[in-house]
């Protein structure tokens, strides 16, 4: 999962590099959306351990 935090780009070859501001709105954008991804699976994660303690 890191490695997908570490270089949002990687999947963006198509992204003029000349126009940074676009392609740093992407990142921010995929960088967002994993984060936020991340912290639902967290929250089941949390959900689940405490279903099975209980």
């Amino acid at each position: 999962m890191k490695s997908q935090l570490i270089n949002p780009l990687r999947n963006y070859h198509f992204i003029p590099y000349n126009n940074s501001s676009s392609a740093l709105k992407i990142a921010m954008k995929t960088l967002q959306s994993e984060l936020t991804d991340l912290l639902k699976q967290e929250e089941e994660s949390k959900k689940e351990l405490l279903e099975i303690k209980v």
